[in-house]
């Protein structure tokens, strides 16, 4: 998506994506999120 010139690995992008899907189920379940958590709107 964006010609290989990226700054992240494949694990770094994953590791977001992953940490949401399997949060319990008291979890979060709405909002914007980067690598490092939770991001203000």
């Amino acid at each position: 998506m964006n010609p290989r010139t990226g700054v992240h690995t494949v694990a770094e992008g994953a590791a977001p994506i992953i940490r949401l899907a399997t949060v319990d189920h008291d979890g979060p379940t709405a909002g914007f999120y980067d690598r490092n958590g939770p991001v203000p709107w």
